[in-house]
């Protein structure tokens, strides 16, 4: 079993019961505990689904959210966005299995997902590349990765020892901050998105861990948060079409 963390804001209420479903039904391996990371308690759901909440502020102790340093790029608030990165890395100290997963809620799996088989993570890839993220990888590790398949899905499974591994590591370059300063001082503010957790944690072990993981192929396709009332039509045409995962987004704040 391993420990799920879900990231979570009440746009993706209607989202989030489908996710949950999705996770029993076609995660492997089986959830022992499932953790809701959010500001907001997702009202009878945490009885009904028998889930654990964290209030998204407690994960740092240094850092609640209405002391994140606001980031603006191009007249859009990105802090939020920044803030979701570093809670999935945060949570780690809350993990009761030595790997954990996160996974965002407004998420649903419509096929089969394994997080470790033979002894090893699976990372599911696809093809994309974002330079501004390796920019700031470079400043952080000291070397600009090799372009590789992009780690980037909607959901990863970290495990905690590497986590704090790659913590101390950006912490020895300056004793004095925490990591997540770090990263804010580090990240292009001119870019609208200059930082990825799921990118830099997959590079980071192709670096340091090639061994412990491989690869799978990952579709996901995005629908309206107004489509959700037809999640099962959405089901059997994604599924026939060869995706992994269905992605409702709303972009409201």
């Amino acid at each position: 079993m391993i420990d799920v963390f879900i990231t979570f804001h009440k746009k993706d209420s209607l989202a989030l019961p489908l996710c949950l479903r999705s996770i029993s039904r076609y995660l492997t391996p089986k959830p022992g505990r499932i953790t809701i990371v959010s500001d907001d308690i997702p009202g009878n759901l945490l009885t009904r689904y028998e889930l654990n909440h964290i209030h998204e502020s407690s994960v740092f102790k240094g850092l609640p959210r209405t002391a994140m340093p606001k980031i603006c790029c191009n007249g859009e608030d990105r802090t939020g966005w920044y803030f979701q990165q570093f809670l999935k890395w945060g949570v780690s100290r809350y993990s009761g299995t030595e790997d954990y997963a996160v996974i965002d809620a407004d998420t649903i799996f419509i096929k089969p997902v394994t997080l470790i088989e033979s002894g090893k993570y699976v990372f599911y890839r696809r093809d994309n590349y974002h330079r501004p993220y390796f920019n700031t990888y470079e400043k952080l590790f000291g070397y600009f990765p090799e372009k590789q398949l992009s780690y980037i899905a909607d959901f990863m499974v970290f495990n905690t020892g590497i986590i704090n591994e790659i913590i101390t590591r950006i912490e020895t370059a300056d004793n004095a901050s925490k990591w997540y300063e770090i990263i804010l001082n580090t990240i292009d503010r001119k870019e609208l998105s200059s930082f990825s957790e799921f990118e830099t944690y997959g590079y980071y072990m192709s670096r340091y861990h090639p061994g412990l993981f491989k690869s799978a192929g990952y579709r996901n396709k995005i629908l309206q948060k107004e489509t959700i009332p037809c999640h099962i039509f959405n089901t059997i045409r994604c599924r026939l079409g060869g995706y992994t995962s269905i992605s409702y987004h709303c972009y409201e704040r």
